[in-house]
């Protein structure tokens, strides 16, 4: 089920930059405002209002090599959703969205939480 998260080897900041949805000289503000609030680039950059959050959404999809998936559109499954306790998926931000046969798809707000996905594997079994 948990499949180790191969990223590419540039940064979110940076991927950014290239494709033309922020400018360096935001990318450095937002640096400094991330390095004084804590928060993830990529939540300083929504806050700042430099970027959407769907294209900050699109560009992690792209950067982790995984599927982005908007779940306003997909309609849980009860059977799936039981196969994760609701106290583990509201504090992990974790959803299954489906299983066939032995492995189980979720949607992730860190799909680079390993821990996670080790602690999903072992009780899904």
């Amino acid at each position: 089920m948990a499949t180790a998260v191969a990223a590419t080897s540039d940064r979110l900041g940076q991927i950014l930059v290239h494709d033309g949805l922020i400018t360096s000289e935001q990318l450095a503000q937002a640096v400094a405002d991330q390095k004084t609030s804590k928060h993830r680039l990529g939540y300083v950059l929504v806050k700042l209002g430099m970027v959407a959050e769907i294209e900050i959404t699109k560009v992690l999809a792209r950067q982790y090599r995984m599927p982005a998936v908007d779940l306003s559109r997909f309609e849980a499954d009860p059977k799936i959703v039981k196969l994760i306790p609701s106290e583990m998926a509201v504090k992990n931000v974790v959803l299954p969205l489906k299983r066939e046969g032995r492995t189980l798809t979720v949607a992730m707000a860190d799909p680079t939480d390993l821990g996670l996905l080790e602690d999903l594997k072992f009780i899904t079994r």
